[in-house]
């Protein structure tokens, strides 16, 4: 064993700094039994053991609970962050749904309103519909959107902010299809509102 020496009295092999303790614990009345330069082995270790901490020792104390404490303080705020709903834009639209009841073959249209009740801007990333006899777009400060449809729609954008909103048009051409009876289409708006990415807005008709 690096660093040690068997034990004079036992046999025992201790390290040299812990040979004072050995001797204290096992062998209190052999210390003298050691030759002079043992002696002062033995005390020189307990003296090194049993030294006050010097300044220069607190000053390392003092800098690892510095650095635990400032670590302790960023994880606390990491998880208030993780558990607080972070402030973003909050798209609101209504209604939601809406019956057009009883209709003939002609367009049928209805306005929806789309509202930004967050507290910062909410960026509107596109409208499509669920079938090719409905289609939409969005009036926002007095600029009108493309019409968005099922397939093949342009690539579009809005910011909104916060407390203001715009009209969603919504057109449904019972002319798309030759059926009749009820009828229940969908319009999805995409946005960047973080408790739900996608709004869903339905019509219903009944083609008589």
């Amino acid at each position: 064993m690096a660093g040690s020496k068997r034990c004079p009295e036992c046999g025992t092999p201790v390290k040299v700094t812990n040979l004072a303790d050995h001797y204290g614990r096992v062998h209190p009345r052999a210390k003298l039994k050691l030759s002079k330069e043992e002696q002062v082995a033995v005390e020189r270790a307990s003296v090194r053991r049993d030294r006050p901490t010097s300044h220069a020792d607190w000053r390392v104390v003092a800098a690892i609970l510095v650095v635990v404490a400032v670590a302790a303080a960023g994880i606390g705020a990491w998880w208030i962050t993780q558990l607080r709903p972070p402030a973003a834009g909050r798209i609101q639209v209504s209604p939601t749904v809406w019956d057009f009841g009883d209709i003939d073959q002609s367009l049928q249209t209805h306005t929806f309103q789309v509202r930004n009740n967050g507290t910062t801007p909410l960026r509107l990333d596109g409208i499509s519909t669920s079938c090719m006899c409905t289609s939409a777009d969005l009036t926002y400060m007095g600029t009108t959107s493309p019409r968005f449809g099922q397939h093949e729609n342009p690539p579009w954008t809005l910011t909104m902010y916060p407390g203001t909103g715009g009209t969603l048009t919504v057109y449904y051409d019972p002319t798309a299809h030759p059926e009749r009876g009820h009828f229940q289409r969908d319009i999805y708006i995409l946005s960047s509102d973080p408790a739900q990415r996608e709004v869903v807005v339905s019509i219903h008709a009944t083609e008589v």
